[in-house]
């Protein structure tokens, strides 16, 4: 597996070469309809967005996955023993949390294609922080562990499920 970064926009057709793609950022997200097309078709073929809120995303994403999929709901997954993505892999009992950016527990939404996670938004988990270099958060080790385990998680389901 190449571990380098690839950074692609959008409306770049060279995002249905990847079975996986990762969006994170704090607000903001502008895009025209080419881009929206694009990534629409990806998913719906079978293509998996893994959409992580590090804080000041919610509403942008929320009002773009509406504008993507209309005629699907993004729906609550429930954090409990019933939760797919907490057992793909790595047998866990909760969903992470990295940091404390707003109240309450992590929140998990997925839009779903053909049965399967096409969109899976997480809202208050910032788990991506835990994939950077150490020094960047000071989170401790324990934490980044369970970072990467729900990111296993998810990346095995994304690829085999």
């Amino acid at each position: 597996m190449d571990t380098n970064e690839i950074v692609l926009e959008m409306s770049d057709k060279r995002i249905h070469d990847f079975p996986f793609l990762f969006m994170t950022g704090h607000g903001g997200l502008k895009y025209d309809k080419r881009e929206k097309e694009n990534l629409r078709e990806y998913i719906l073929n079978g293509g998996f967005l893994l959409i992580d809120d590090d804080y000041g995303f919610d509403r942008d994403i929320r009002r773009f996955l509406s504008d993507l999929f209309p005629e699907r709901e993004l729906i609550k997954l429930p954090l409990d023993e019933e939760c797919e993505l907490l057992k793909t892999y790595f047998k866990l009992n909760k969903f992470p949390k990295m940091h404390e950016h707003y109240d309450g527990p992590p929140e998990i939404y997925a839009v779903f294609v053909n049965e399967k996670i096409g969109v899976l938004f997480l809202y208050n988990t910032n788990i991506s922080d835990g994939w950077t270099y150490p020094e960047k958060y000071n989170d401790p080790e324990y934490k980044r562990k369970e970072a990467f385990e729900i990111g296993t998680n998810i990346v095995f389901y994304a690829l085999f499920k």
